[in-house]
């Protein structure tokens, strides 16, 4: 593990791990941004 899992304020919830080759993996899911990150682009 590189990066335990974590949820991001513009919308995505990912995990780095690195694979038995030592090549980096991102798993990324869309989710909703928070509503403070998408205050910032309504006018």
């Amino acid at each position: 593990m590189v990066l335990p899992l974590r949820s991001e304020e513009f919308g995505q919830r990912h995990l780095i791990v690195t694979d038995p080759a030592g090549v980096l993996v991102d798993v990324i899911i869309e989710i909703e941004p928070s509503a403070a990150y998408a205050a910032g682009f309504t006018g």
